[in-house]
């Protein structure tokens, strides 16, 4: 219930005074704070024609961290968990001649970024990811190991298949699919597979040290 409230909060606002032409500014809903824009385009080498912002959002109850797409026309688009504007940044970003390429080397990394929420820790489980990890788990982790890059194309259709580790050590089976013209994602779903506490995950100490 809390989160629903939050994201309808997020779907009724956009940037306000910091970027040009928009409505009222984040800041203002529902006693929240928001630290002003920042300019994150340059970690996405393939978006050439918009604008991707992070902005971070204080509620009373939660954090939250908000991308947004400010396409070539103006308007904004909020990216987490949205494959509707996902698709929007993806059609004035990516052209017909680029859509393997972008599949190929670029998909993965996106779905990771925009899909993923606070619950998970953002490591998939690649041959790299399984190689780090000590033998126990090795032995846990090694019927999900994809390759770094599993993505499967037949005719306009492709698919990508993604085994990610959950902050509580839990294991989620991904299932992202799409066509390849136009460059789009039409179904993604996710699925537990392993509970948290599966994979031992880093403490707070262990990450700043």
């Amino acid at each position: 219930m809390r989160k629903t409230f939050l994201y309808v909060i997020l779907n009724a606002i956009t940037l306000g005074n910091v970027l040009p032409g928009a409505a009222p500014s984040i800041e203002h809903a529902a006693g929240s704070t928001a630290s002003v824009p920042v300019d994150i385009t340059y970690t996405f080498s393939w978006v050439k024609s918009g604008t991707v912002y992070h902005q971070m959002c204080d509620f009373i109850t939660e954090r939250l961290n908000v991308l947004i797409y400010k396409a070539n026309d103006g308007k904004l688009y909020y990216l987490l968990g949205k494959i509707d504007s996902m698709n929007i940044m993806l059609a004035g970003e990516v052209s017909k001649e680029n859509a393997r390429i972008f599949l190929e080397k670029d998909m993965t990394d996106f779905i990771k970024c925009m899909l993923s929420n606070s619950a998970h820790s953002g490591k998939i489980v690649t041959e790299s990811y399984f190689r780090a990890r000590d033998m126990d788990e090795q032995k846990i982790l090694q019927q999900y190991v994809l390759g770094e890059n599993n993505l499967s194309i037949t005719g306009n259709e492709w698919m990508i298949n993604l085994n990610v580790i959950t902050r509580e050590g839990g294991i989620e089976a991904w299932t992202t699919t799409g066509t390849v013209s136009p460059l789009a994602i039409s179904m993604f779903s996710r699925k537990l597979v392993k509970p948290g506490g599966t994979i031992r995950m880093p403490t707070k100490d262990e990450i700043i040290n």
